[in-house]
Order: structure tokens, then sequence, then C-alpha cells
């Protein structure tokens, strides 16, 4: 099976990803082999050999190929998926993401690259996210996220987010999360957004720590060097991790009363805790190791790019 999920709503597509893939690790729990290839750096032969290579162990295959129409051997990876027949597949599943991906850019395809495209979207389930039009559009949409994140909010609140952030969902979500801590058990109102302050966060933020507690440490690293090379604060980096960490072994001690945390984002971690094997063991280890470097940080020994550092040293 092949997925092909293009457009300029990254955040919709990154949805969908996650849907897809839960999917696929809760149908095959301990048969699944999944990897992530990123087509703007030379990937290629990694991606053919996850295909060709037999494991005894992960019978299911998923890949996440990403943005393909970026790099320098698209029709290799045309090529390769028409020779092996992914599409009639199923063992080997492919989803294929292309980023900032809007109309426009889509138009001024080369021909090369409009007969790749006009082909993947004849071989596989593609679907498009673009940037919603209008309000009424996005409604359907709005009400899923609200329902996820437990929010209730007037309808003239919602659409003022929505007028002011609707072409970036992450920093609509974000303000949405942001306004409803504010007072957690009121419905949002107009008067509530006077005091919402826009900030600016990178998309693979969250990301960090959705992949630490997914046990996909490779992907985890790659969001934390993306956010990091973005120009993202350090220090706000390391001390959401201290705090996520927190939070787990909180719910691992049955605390979850002392917490000062949204109920979905403790949902969230219990839910992702569950695939965990000797969790509390685990995450006191690296909980330990992350007070000691916050103590070393608090000397002044070291600063908080070299505490990511270590993090990631030892977490590879």
């Amino acid at each position: 099976m092949i997925y092909f999920l293009f457009g300029s709503d990254n955040y919709r597509i990154k949805e969908k990803v996650d849907e897809i893939k839960e999917r696929y690790q809760e149908k095959y729990p301990n048969l699944l082999g999944f990897e992530v290839f990123n087509f703007e750096e030379n990937t290629f032969e990694s991606f053919k050999n996850f295909f060709e290579s037999v494991s005894m162990f992960a019978s299911q295959k998923l890949a996440l190929a990403k943005n393909p129409f970026n790099g320098p051997e698209l029709k290799n990876f045309i090529d390769f998926i028409k020779t092996h027949n992914l599409k009639e597949s199923k063992d080997n599943n492919l989803i294929i993401i292309q980023n900032n991906f809007d109309k426009e850019t889509i138009k001024k395809l080369n021909q090369e690259k409009k007969n790749c495209f006009n082909s993947l979207k004849k071989t596989a389930k593609s679907q498009e996210f673009q940037s919603f039009e209008n309000f009424s559009e996005a409604i359907p949409w709005l009400k899923k996220q609200l329902q996820k994140y437990q929010i209730e909010i007037e309808t003239p609140a919602l659409k003022l987010l929505f007028e002011n952030f609707k072409n970036n969902s992450y920093q609509l979500i974000n303000e949405l999360i942001k306004v409803s801590l504010l007072k957690p058990d009121e419905k949002i109102t107009l008067k509530n957004l006077e005091v919402i302050i826009s900030f600016e966060i990178h998309p693979d933020f969250f990301a960090i720590f959705d992949s630490f507690f997914d046990g996909n440490k490779k992907m985890m690293i790659w969001d934390l060097e993306k956010t990091l090379k973005a120009g993202e604060d350090e220090s706000k980096i390391f001390n959401y991790f201290i705090k996520q960490i927190r939070t787990a072994l909180y719910i691992l001690n049955n605390q979850t009363s002392s917490l000062e945390v949204n109920p979905f984002i403790v949902n969230k971690i219990k839910k992702k805790l569950m695939r965990w094997h000797n969790a509390k063991e685990i995450l006191t280890k690296i909980y330990d190791q992350l007070s000691k470097i916050d103590w070393l940080i608090k000397k002044g020994v070291i600063d908080y790019q070299t505490a990511l550092e270590i993090l990631i040293a030892r977490l590879k």
C-alpha cells in the first residue's frame, strides 16, 4: 500500500501520518519495521535497502519518505516504487509526504516532476492538505481538534483565532491550547483572547517528545536537531524535557492529582507509556541524568547547548 500526502498544511499532513502509523502499529505490534527517510538528503540507497533486505523479526514494513520532490533522486524513487510493485504489496507499505506543496508550487513543477507527481497520484492513495480557504471549510476539522484537546470555546472566539492563524495550523493549535490552560474549567470567550500573547514555536518542538515516548530515539534526535537549527531556545527544550519526564514518573507512581498539567497531555503520555517495558526504571535513570545536567547548568559549569549535546550523546 502506498499513501501520498501533500500540500501546504504541514500540521494536518503530520496528523495523517501519525494516524496511519498508529493503525499499523496496533495491527502489527511486534512485526512492524518502521523507518523514516528524508529525501532532501542522499537517502535513496538506504530506502532501497530497507525494502530489499529480509528481516526475521519484521514481516511487515512501513517507510515514511519525506519530500522526494526536493531531492536529487526523485526519478529513481518513482522507478523503484513501480518495479517493486509497492502498490499491490501486502507486506511493504509506504507513506510519501511532500510538505510546503501549495497549488502555485505544483503548477510551477518542471515536466519531469509533473509526470512524477501525476504518476504518484494515480499509483497511491493520495490526499491533499492545503490551507483552509475560510472558517466554514475548517469547522469539521476544528471540531475534531477541540474534542481531541478537550477544549470548549465560543464560536466568535474560535473564528477570531482561525482568521489570525489560518495559514499556520501549528500556531492555531498552540494558541488554542495556551488560552485553554488559562482557565481550564471555563469556556473560552473573546475576552479571554485579549490576554493571549502570540509566540512562535518550531513545528518539530512537540514532535521531539512524541518521538521519545514512542521509543523512536532516532526520530527524536532528528526532530531535536531540526528544532535547534531553526533557532529554538535550548533552555526551553531542555526544561520541557525535564517536565515531560517528571510528568511520566508521576503517572507511573499514580500521583496525577499532584500534577498541574492539561489532562490531555497526561492521557497522551499514559497511552504511550503502555508500550514501554521497565518504564519506571528507564525514566528514573533518565530523570536522574537530567537532574545532574541541570545542576551543572545552574552552577555555571555548562550552558544549555552543551547540556543538550550531552543528552543527545547519552540517548544515542
